[in-house]
């Protein structure tokens, strides 16, 4: 072809406007490149498996279903009574239940020997029930006046129907499932944040997980009275502190212009206060961990995003990580690291140090995005 013809083609395959356009985009990234340029990784900052393993105190537990606790269910809309077959029993009872709307409800009644101490409450469904001391006699609640029996309690069963679960929990609702299909009523029995009593009944969904409306400070008990005896329910909550750490190489890093020399750090605490909420057997959760830019110091921080079942979690997005900043702090991604628990104490983690930024652009930027 002979150099007129290549002229010819070059003018019909790049007109004007399209250099012109060319033109507009390699200064668009160019500039893209000077405004971010001074955020990025200078050296070092590899991060690694801790030197310390991460741990997180249990957060699951299971009650089977305590139905053969209860000889018959209490009449719906009915009031009940206590009652001993020795007149010294003048301890307390606790019923644990629903009212007529299903929502949960207690009531303490005081024994009176062979007298019944009849009630005011009226129950839709009795899920358990407690004596403060160990009787002499065999106590019974039961219908009133004078009614079926529901359940006993003797000096060598002080419960029925309860699930005895002494926890403290880091002031959390509780998610529950159970094992197979069902939709009885179980009750949760503890304290609130201030320390008061807080009772609270969820309907069971099979294996769907319902979660309680209320948060919970220490739990007690579970009222398992009316849940199936083939039945098991697994409750989820945060019980106890989560040590996740990272070792961090040393190395240096420039954050909205400001130069930052960061040591080493063996064991970095990712998350050291409460549990995460959600962390159950066969869920995962990513912390991205970054450099940051305050009032010119620099240092590292993490931003911990949602549990999700393992392998469908996601890292924080970068709004998700501006806003747990700030708006007017500046950052740069160094690693994500993911914890994944695989067992009801089993935790294992790893971390992916390829999420960092090209020339400091916390989110990949193409030619065409620009």
């Amino acid at each position: 072809m002979s150099a007129r013809s290549e002229q010819i083609v070059l003018s019909q395959d790049y007109q004007p406007e399209d250099l012109d356009q060319l033109s507009k985009q390699m200064m668009a990234t160019f500039e893209c490149i000077r405004t971010h340029e001074s955020n990025r990784v200078l050296s070092g900052l590899d991060s690694a498996a801790p030197t310390t393993p991460s741990t997180q105190a249990t957060s699951q537990f299971t009650s089977s279903g305590l139905d053969s606790d209860i000889s018959n269910q209490v009449t719906a809309g009915q009031v009940v009574e206590v009652v001993s077959d020795n007149g010294g029993d003048t301890m307390d009872v606790t019923i644990y239940g629903t009212d007529t709307s299903d929502e949960a409800q207690s009531e303490t009644l005081t024994l009176t020997g062979l007298v019944a101490a009849v009630g005011t409450k009226l129950w839709n469904s009795i899920h358990g029930a407690i004596i403060a001391s160990a009787p002499t006699g065999t106590v019974t609640l039961q219908n009133s006046p004078g009614g079926t029996a529901i359940l006993t309690l003797t000096s060598g069963a002080l419960t029925k129907g309860l699930d005895a679960e002494a926890k403290t929990i880091a002031i959390d609702t509780i998610k529950v499932t159970a094992d197979a299909a069902t939709t009885k009523l179980i009750t949760y029995i503890g304290t609130d944040e201030s320390d008061a009593a807080l009772i609270e009944t969820v309907q069971l969904d099979g294996t769907n997980e319902v979660e309680t409306t209320n948060e919970f400070k220490t739990l007690t008990h579970v009222a398992v009275g009316e849940l199936e005896a083939a039945r098991t329910a697994t409750h989820v909550t945060s019980t106890g502190a989560c040590a996740w750490r990272v070792n961090t190489a040393e190395g240096a890093v420039v954050v909205d212009g400001v130069y930052g020399s960061i040591a080493v750090a063996a064991d970095y605490a990712v998350h050291a206060t409460t549990a995460i909420n959600g962390l159950a057997v066969g869920t995962s959760v990513v912390a991205a961990i970054v450099a940051k830019n305050v009032a010119g110091t620099i240092s590292v921080d993490a931003v911990i995003g949602t549990p999700a079942t393992t392998g469908s979690q996601v890292p924080p997005t970068d709004a998700v990580i501006q806003a747990e900043l700030g708006a007017d702090v500046s950052w740069v991604r160094l690693t994500d690291a993911t914890l994944n628990r695989t067992a009801d104490t089993t935790l294992t983690q790893s971390q992916d140090n390829t999420v960092r930024p090209i020339l400091g652009v916390n989110v990949p930027y193409a030619l065409g995005d620009l």
